[in-house]
């Protein structure tokens, strides 16, 4: 994998003084072993600070660049082993490599003449034996910020997935107090009691259960594709009695999907929105297609039959339902409009509790 030096930025930790207070630190060590080894001189000591910051410098933003590389390869804290093992086995590698050549250097470099030709492996044990230590100790700060930072953000979508959840109860219960539902329901009901007890109770039956699923939606994140279905089944119930045959449905969901999830009261918030922006008439009805599609997919489909009157947009809707999946890390909608037709396309996921899979991420 290939990560340009611009992928710094990408994950920097804001550690800049880090680099700033880490470098001198880590070349104040050498310093003073090259004093102490050959006394003092100060051309020496000048070359020696001089090289040190160089080469530090050099080798910290290489040991960034793959620390980077490594994360963007091994993310997230299921993979915080090998992200480990990788990290610091590269670290051991260039800062050997760094050590060797930063040694041999100094002595090619040296105003001095003091130091003796580096003989492999005695005058480069100690070097290197210092440098893996300050890299050990560097790494381990990355390592450990990188993680809390994961954690945090985890926490942080963690709590916006309870924040969502809190606006979707909210959102529902004012569905099921809907004025306007409830007063079109009652409406229904009162007709069909005169005409026909029998389809009355039925009708009655199936508000119930309409009424029942969404005092229970607000209990699960996710519900399986199965129970949405069922819902829909009493929702279109009501529907059909109020609208008749300008509302036409085809169900094209695959027994394959059933078990997959999605946000309770998706169906109905897709439907509503058919219903919100398009004409209904005995001449041109309004055919709602739900259909299964491949790679873990629903697809929420209409033709386009536009009101002459503006609808005014409200709260809620495909951008509440957008940001609920957000919310819940699942992928975006899909929403498709050529002036023909519309459509949602929905993740199904395969996930059975969203929450723990954003705290394990």
């Amino acid at each position: 994998m290939n990560v340009p030096l611009s992928a710094l930025s990408f994950d920097a930790l804001n550690d800049r003084w880090v680099r700033l207070i880490g470098i001198p630190v880590a070349v104040l060590p050498f310093v003073l072993l090259t004093i102490a080894a050959y006394g003092y001189n100060g051309r020496l000591v000048v070359l020696t600070i001089v090289w040190g910051l160089v080469s530090t410098t050099l080798l910290w933003h290489l040991l960034l660049w793959w620390v980077v590389k490594i994360r963007m390869e091994y993310p997230g804290r299921p993979n915080t082993g090998k992200r480990i093992w990788k990290t610091f086995g590269g670290y051991s590698l260039f800062t050997v490599v760094d050590q060797l050549f930063e040694t041999r250097t100094l002595y090619l470099l040296d105003p001095s003449g003091r130091i003796p030709e580096p003989i492999f492996p005695d005058d480069y044990l100690l070097p290197i034996a210092m440098a893996l230590f300050f890299v050990v100790v560097v790494g381990s700060y990355y390592e450990g910020s990188y993680n809390l930072r994961q954690y945090r953000q985890a926490v942080e979508r963690a709590e916006a997935v309870k924040k969502n959840q809190l606006l979707s109860e909210l959102a529902r219960l004012k569905n099921q107090v809907n004025p306007h539902f409830l007063f079109n329901s009652l409406n229904s009901l009162s007709a069909l009691i005169s005409e026909d007890r029998r389809r009355a109770s039925a009708f009655l039956d199936e508000l119930a259960s309409v009424y029942r699923y969404m005092l229970q939606a607000s209990q699960r994140p996710l519900v399986p594709l199965t129970d949405e279905l069922a819902f829909l089944d009493a929702y279109r119930y009501l529907l059909n009695e109020r609208y008749g045959r300008t509302l036409c449905w085809q169900i094209e969901a695959k027994a394959a999907a059933y078990d997959l999830l999605l946000p309770p009261l998706t169906l109905q918030i897709l439907v509503d929105n058919a219903l919100r922006y398009n004409s209904l008439l005995q001449s041109a009805p309004l055919t709602i297609t739900i259909r299964s599609l491949a790679g873990n997919r629903l697809e929420v489909s209409n033709l386009l039959q536009r009101k002459s009157v503006q609808v005014a947009t409200q709260g809620g809707g495909l951008g509440q339902l957008a940001a609920q999946f957000s919310a819940l890390g699942l992928p975006s909608l899909y929403i498709f409009d050529n002036g023909q037709t519309f459509s949602v396309t929905l993740p199904l996921s395969t996930q059975r509790s969203t929450e723990i899979n954003v705290l394990a991420s």
